[in-house]
């Protein structure tokens, strides 16, 4: 009985990590390679795709910083979207419009942690694919979906307060109709991810160990990118980062519109002091940090990973030839073996991405942070939990209780039936509101 070739000696990356058999892949090659005539070097074998095609993601150094920033992005999204949850599904006496908005936001942010993060983080440093060949397919529509929910979700946030401060005598958006929306925002966003998820299959490359999710459209040939992959590339940046950006930016616009409107009306037909002008300022400054900070938090977190999904859909990066000739000759012509264009050059390419990535991931840890920082309601809740968790149990004053705010904000509700009190703008402008509405 003939004994296996032993693997090369300077193995890059563990040879059996998660499902991967990088062993049982070179025996394999060995096997098939006695019924050929013997090849040079190493190419009886597999070896990695990092002994061949080099890429500086594959530094230790690098690894590591990425996989620190990964971890803690992972543990506060994951700690923060599951906190507003429970603040908004048990912490509540009513449910309203914004409560169903909200849970859908952290609900999908949680889906997207839990999947595109990890999987997506260590798909890059491991550069083949280490899960099992199913979720090559699953994996690609649960990350696509929940990423569409989040933009779709941020979107309807800001045209229900478009309605509740341009429109307050209008209720056009009601809790019935809220929930009519995110199940058709859910229902959406897991359509429009859905060729990734039929498209994305698992191959294996000549020479190399392991198997590599890959995305292949039905038009793509050798290594240029087929047309369909770039008008579905075209269609996510319009949909999922150009629209939410355009309708989200138009509406707070057409809000803080109405707000400064509100200010120079009171203060036309009011004598006010300065202190009480001031604050009145104040507000609506607060006001305007908040929708600046939502729209640009949702700008720089999306736009780095959509330049480089475009530039990777559209070939505007430089890639490797593939080629089956020995490892030797393989890794010596590698350099020579690259276009000659490109915006990003072709061995920085996963460094690239895997910072977009990170970036876009954050923005699961920016939602939970301006809803939690904006709204006083959740100010007041996350100040009970948080001593409780950590085991510090302290007695609230009655005065700054879910309760006592949740009564105050009914009645005000009841006594105008415009704007629900439980919207953070309805808080901070709740004098301007009155104002208009019974002036």
């Amino acid at each position: 009985m003939e004994e296996a070739v032993p693997l090369p000696a300077l193995w890059p990356v563990s040879p059996q990590f998660l499902w991967r058999d990088h062993i049982r892949d070179y025996e394999l090659y060995v096997a098939a390679a006695k019924n050929r005539p013997a090849l040079e070097g190493t190419a009886n074998g597999c070896v990695a795709i990092q002994a061949v095609y080099t890429d500086k993601v594959d530094s230790v150094e690098l690894q590591t910083a990425f996989g620190i920033v990964y971890v803690l992005v992972w543990f506060f999204a994951v700690c923060g979207n599951m906190l507003v949850l429970y603040v908004a599904a048990w912490k509540q006496i009513s449910f309203t419009v914004r409560t169903v908005f909200i849970i859908s936001l952290a609900t999908s942010d949680v889906i997207m942690s839990m999947t595109s993060l990890p999987v997506t983080a260590v798909t890059i440093f491991a550069r083949d694919w280490v899960f099992p060949h199913f979720c090559c397919n699953l994996i690609g529509v649960f990350q696509g979906g929940s990423i569409f929910i989040s933009s779709f979700t941020l979107t309807a946030i800001a045209v229900d307060r478009y309605f509740l401060i341009v429109h307050p005598t209008r209720q056009i958006i009601t809790y019935r109709r809220a929930v009519l929306v995110v199940l058709a925002i859910w229902l959406l966003g897991y359509i429009l991810a859905m060729p990734v998820g039929m498209f994305s299959t698992v191959q294996r490359w000549p020479n190399l160990c392991g198997v590599f999710c890959e995305e292949s459209w039905p038009d793509q040939w050798e290594a240029v990118t087929s047309r369909g992959r770039k008008t579905y590339g075209l269609s996510v940046l319009t949909v999922q980062f150009g629209l939410p950006i355009i309708i989200s930016s138009l509406c707070y616009m057409a809000i803080s519109r109405t707000l400064t409107a509100q200010i120079v009306k009171r203060l036309e037909h009011q004598i006010m002091l300065p202190e009480g002008e001031r604050r009145l300022i104040q507000r609506k400054s607060r006001t305007n940090r908040m929708m600046v900070t939502m729209v640009f938090s949702f700008l720089l977190a999306w736009l780095p990973l959509n330049f480089v999904n475009i530039v990777r859909d559209f070939d505007l990066s430089p890639y490797y030839v593939e080629s089956t000739i020995g490892h030797e000759q393989v890794a010596e012509d590698s350099s020579s073996k690259q276009s000659s264009f490109g915006i990003i050059p072709v061995n920085w390419f996963s460094v690239f991405f895997a910072a977009g990535h990170v970036v876009a991931m954050t923005s699961a840890v920016w939602n939970p942070l301006i809803y939690g920082w904006y709204n006083p309601q959740f100010r007041t809740a996350l100040r009970q939990i948080i001593p409780t968790l950590c085991g510090t149990m302290g007695r609230p004053n009655s005065s700054s209780s879910p309760k006592f705010s949740e009564s105050r904000q009914t009645h005000l509700r009841k006594s105008h039936n415009t704007i629900p009190a439980s919207s953070p703008i309805a808080e901070q402008m709740t004098p301007l509101v009155q104002e208009t509405t019974t002036g």
